[in-house]
């Protein structure tokens, strides 16, 4: 936000931007940039229509037929661009035996729906639902980076055990606070930033659904963070409800940086121990990591 000065009319039309949500939580393209098949990745490209006005469009990065399959991690993206970027933080994911699935939220990429709060999450919930139907011989996670978090909790709260784990990448604990901190980096609407924010509704807000959340769950984010601070973060770790939780806090790389380039191996190595931990054959998925390890 780089606003020097602020009419009256410019602060009005600043307060509807903040109500709208759009401008500061959705910042979609409409574009594909990458492909998985440009990163030497198989793939089947899928949509998903809820019957309600939204139509999906989905990727599956199946692992490969020549390694044991361990299960599924269902990736909700960040607020920037769409899938064919955020799908690189976990293109590696495949060589352990999981397949990903990464998906565009209505208004995203090539989907169609309405790019709103409650919309965008009851079409994700949707699709976790459907996921985990046609799924159901083997172990489904979900893991959510920045945007892709705050989703995810309230996904994974009304969902309940079907979703096997949690991952949270970089989230933040409420939309109010998250725009109260945003207009606090500039020095024109900090002393505003506590009236402005309260254009911005907390439905959905994470925070409210993390206690509900019993999945065992794994967190990261960076002392850095810049865009969501690291305390936005371990607020929504604190409340979430399982007795099966770890918080990893990065010392530094920035915004979801755990699995983003620079490579880190020992965070992807932290992943995969969790998502083996969970799945169906934790002894058989552990070995076949120890094949892998170096597969960065």
């Amino acid at each position: 936000m780089g606003w020097v000065s602020f009419s009256t009319t410019k602060l009005g039309m600043f307060a509807w931007w903040l109500t709208s949500c759009n401008g500061l939580f959705y910042q979609p393209l409409d574009l594909e940039i990458l492909s998985p098949q440009e990163v030497h990745l198989p793939y089947q490209s899928h949509w998903y229509d809820d019957g309600k006005g939204n139509s999906l469009k989905y990727w599956q990065i199946d692992a490969s037929e020549a390694v044991p399959h361990f299960g599924e991690v269902i990736q909700l993206h960040g607020n920037g661009e769409n899938m064919t970027t955020h799908f690189l933080f976990l293109r590696w994911l495949p060589a352990f035996g999981f397949h990903l699935i990464t998906v565009d939220y209505p208004g995203y990429g090539e989907s169609k729906g309405e790019l709103e709060r409650t919309n965008i999450f009851e079409a994700t919930r949707d699709f976790v639902r459907f996921r985990v139907g046609v799924s159901s011989d083997h172990s489904v996670f979900l893991l959510g980076q920045s945007l892709g978090g705050a989703i995810a909790v309230p996904v994974v709260a009304t969902l309940g055990k079907p979703v096997k784990g949690l991952i949270l990448d970089s989230p933040f604990n409420s939309y109010r606070e998250m725009a109260q901190d945003v207009l606090q980096r500039n020095y024109v609407t900090y002393l505003l930033s506590w009236p402005l924010s309260y254009a911005v509704s907390d439905e959905l807000s994470p925070r409210d659904f993390a206690a509900f959340v019993k999945q065992p769950t794994l967190a990261f984010h960076a002392a850095d963070d810049s865009i969501v601070p690291l305390s936005q973060g371990q607020l929504l770790f604190d409340a979430i409800g399982s007795d099966q939780k770890r918080m990893v806090e990065l010392p530094e790389g920035g915004h979801t940086a755990a699995f983003g380039e620079p490579v880190k191996p020992v965070y992807r190595a932290m992943l995969i121990d969790f998502l083996c931990d969970h799945a169906e054959s934790p002894a058989a998925c552990h070995a076949h990591k120890k094949k892998v390890a170096n597969w960065w």
